[in-house]
């Protein structure tokens, strides 16, 4: 345990295996110092006995302890996935510059306008139902279907598929909801359809007409009227489902920012888009420095927004929100309110230090996503490129290699351990395995870094407190 203080001037007690925070009065602060030297004459030597006991007040942080991926993992994260995405097609009507699947970047099959085949997703969806039935539907009853491109609804009679065939054939304890991304060109011929059904969506589009520019047609010409227009006609159509169902999604780069592109969007639509930074993964080596001057840091171009109004209301989706996210989580969240005397029990000891974490804070397969590529590959997520062989989907049967995955990521956790088990960056990691195969090597030259995570973090909290509330009831799912 260390003590930390917080902007404040408030000093807590901290225990960095078990993340345990509390409170410290300043009578009490003065039988601890940062040091932890504490007088073998205090009054509370049976509580400070009982700490060094456990291994719970050393000057020096304990090893982080880990565990390697097991095949009872992939299933049940498998049982209890929140989203399926199709990949509906590898066509689009815009050649978008900074696009994952455009020349900056190399780690993607061949694009060669293909539609999914609809009898692949008869083959998953009965593949699931069977799973699920098989496990009782236990755990998440909540799955959003989701449909992704190229531009989904290039492929719509895939899209209508689906929803009339789930329709006709529910799942017995699952709620099913849809969603989808697009850019927004074809909305105006199938909004009915989609409001009909209650589809989320999730509208491509990086703010006024100069952010905008680097997204255009395959002849060079914009695309922002196009869309805005489209919306234009939605919102004055469907009001109200425009309000609750229609969201953006504006990608980071050098001829946008946070700012700008938040408040041309809530200027107009009184909608504030979720922002997401140029994809790192998979770009070409000889076309990196194109590419670096076109990147943008989301934690940077935060930090100087200007507009207090735009940064109070863009708040939830700050990278900083998302890393508080990450900790509170990956914790267990009663020790924040739990008095002294509770950490003073055998229970709470045993209860904090049992299982083991995996290394990275990289997901489990499929425990978030399941992907199907427009070839039938099955992937954990839409970023991750093919270096891995997850499983694929035929018009007959499904196949998930369950011990190729658990072996390639135990190799790839290998490289991980050592670094992970002194890193004071693990509440915070950022690291997907899976997506940068030799992201071990940054972690070599970070791994020496000591933010001041948790004292940002309390001292956020005892200046927003109502904010923790909200994060814990409103988790993101990305």
């Amino acid at each position: 345990m260390k003590i930390i203080k917080s902007a404040k001037g408030n000093s807590y007690l901290f225990d960095e295996r078990n993340k345990y925070v509390q409170y410290i009065s300043k009578d009490y602060l003065g039988y601890l110092d940062d040091a932890l030297d504490i007088p073998v004459k205090s009054e509370i030597k049976q509580q400070v006995d009982f700490l060094k006991a456990h291994h719970l007040l050393e000057k020096e942080p304990p090893n982080n302890a880990f565990r390697l991926l097991t095949e009872k993992d992939i299933d049940e994260a498998l049982c209890n996935t929140r989203q399926i995405i199709f990949e509906v097609t590898d066509n689009c009507n815009l050649q978008c510059y900074y696009c994952g699947y455009g020349n900056l970047y190399n780690n993607y099959d061949p694009r060669i306008n293909k539609n999914l085949n609809f009898k692949l997703f008869l083959s998953l969806y009965s593949y699931m139902r069977a799973l699920w039935g098989k496990h009782n539907n236990i755990g998440n009853n909540k799955l959003r279907i989701s449909f992704y491109g190229g531009e989904p609804l290039l492929n719509f009679s895939f899209i209508q598929k689906v929803v009339d065939y789930i329709s006709c054939n529910p799942i017995s304890g699952k709620y099913i909801s849809y969603s989808m991304t697009t850019n927004g060109l074809l909305l105006n011929q199938y909004i009915d359809y989609l409001v009909q059904h209650k589809f989320d969506i999730l509208v491509s589009i990086d703010g006024n007409k100069n952010n905008n520019s680097y997204r255009k047609y395959k002849n060079g010409r914009s695309s922002f009227n196009d869309v805005i227009k489209n919306l234009d006609y939605i919102q004055n159509k469907h009001p109200l489902y425009f309000d609750t169902h229609v969201n953006f999604n504006s990608v980071l780069h050098d001829r946008n920012s946070v700012e700008e592109t938040s408040a041309f969007l809530f200027s107009k639509y009184k909608k504030y888009p979720m922002t997401n930074e140029l994809n790192i993964f998979g770009v070409v080596p000889e076309r990196r420095k194109e590419f670096a001057t076109m990147f943008r840091s989301k934690m940077e171009d935060y930090r100087t927004i200007l507009n207090k109004r735009v940064k109070a209301a863009i708040d939830k989706d700050s990278p900083k929100i998302v890393r508080y996210e990450k900790i509170l989580f990956s914790t267990k969240l009663f020790c924040y309110n739990v008095d002294f005397n509770r950490i003073m029990s055998e229970d709470y000891i045993c209860d904090s230090t049992e299982g083991y974490m995996l290394p990275t804070k990289t997901c489990i397969p499929f425990s978030r996503k399941i992907f199907v590529s427009v070839q039938g590959k099955i992937y954990p997520c839409e970023r991750i490129g093919n270096e891995i062989n997850f499983g694929n989907v035929d018009e007959i049967s499904v196949h998930i290699d369950k011990k190729g995955i658990v072996e390639k990521y135990n190799l790839l956790f290998a490289k991980y351990v050592g670094l992970c088990q002194k890193c004071k960056m693990i509440d915070t990691c950022s690291v997907c395995i899976a997506s940068d195969i030799e992201g071990n090597e940054i972690c070599k030259k970070n791994n020496n870094i000591a933010p001041h995570i948790w004292e940002e973090l309390i001292s956020y909290f005892e200046e927003y407190p109502e904010k923790c509330n909200e994060i814990i009831k409103n988790v993101s799912m990305i």
